[in-house]
């Protein structure tokens, strides 16, 4: 049996896909670990929706987000002339996307404040034996960083995503015109680079995040009220809106420590080569 050194829970949500058939699952052998562990798990899925709703609305106002000014607000515009779009996401899917974000950003709100460890693991991911020796090792590893999270395997700045999406909207029957607003996104980007203390030089995957306990401290927790709220009056890709936000809270202690969290040992996902 693992020595219990740490309190940890996991969490996870497949939303407004029908079903659990997506849903973050775990081998036998998993689940034995986890359990002599006392590890907790939280899922949430179309059948605990309710639980999530009543922190569906941010609790910081856009202007206290990004200041915007008359200038940008007209170059908003520009960006909707330049980039037309024959689909948009709807406003039923941004609305199911982003009550997903609720457990995975501002997750004390659903879980106890009673652990160590957070562990936020998106959907489609079935977890293996030994997974908790590494999560183990990595705490370890790694202790006394807030959040622990995994550069991006393909993309190392918001620019190079930016035109990532932009290329791939152009694609006909490309799915991320029904994911994202090009225009919106394009706008947001240009808030976080018009500003002097932003630079633009890390991408974070975002798909496995390791949050301590330490994140809720008064001062550090407001970087999860802001990132909900970027994701909120802005763009539900919050790839964009991290790294802005680490570089804006500089006591938050961000470490990346995976290269490429798809084929993070035992495990596997449907984008991974495991």
């Amino acid at each position: 049996m693992i020595k219990n050194r740490f309190k940890i829970a996991i969490m996870s949500a497949y939303i407004g896909n029908g079903g659990t058939s997506g849903c973050l699952s775990f081998t036998p052998e998993a689940k034995e670990e986890l359990n002599a562990y006392d590890v907790d798990i939280y899922s949430f899925t179309d059948e605990n929706l309710e639980a999530l709703i009543p922190y569906f609305q941010p609790t910081l106002d856009r202007k206290n987000v990004v200041n915007e000014t008359l200038s940008d607000k007209i170059r908003y515009c520009i960006y909707k002339k330049i980039y037309k779009q024959k689909v948009y996401p709807s406003e039923a899917d941004n609305k199911t996307r982003l009550v997903s974000k609720i457990p995975k950003i501002v997750f004390y709100k659903l879980v106890p404040n009673e652990y160590d460890y957070y562990v936020w693991l998106d959907s489609k991911f079935v977890i293996q034996e030994h997974w908790l020796k590494y999560l183990l090792w990595l705490i370890s590893k790694y202790e006394g960083f807030d959040i622990l999270v995994s550069k991006h395997s393909e993309r190392s700045s918001i620019k190079e995503e930016m035109d990532f999406l932009v290329k791939d909207s152009k694609i006909p029957g490309n799915g991320v015109v029904q994911k994202y607003n090009i225009a919106e996104l394009e706008y947001q980007c240009s808030l976080y680079n018009e500003k002097k203390s932003f630079r633009d030089d890390e991408l974070y995957e975002n798909t496995m995040i390791i949050y301590s306990k330490t994140i809720l401290e008064k001062e550090k927790c407001k970087f999860l009220e802001e990132w909900y709220a970027h994701n909120y009056y802005f763009s539900i890709q919050d790839q964009i809106s991290f790294p802005f936000l680490v570089h804006k809270y500089y006591n938050v202690r961000v470490k990346s420590v995976l290269q490429y969290v798809f084929d993070m040992p035992f495990s596997c996902h449907e984008y991974g080569h495991n």
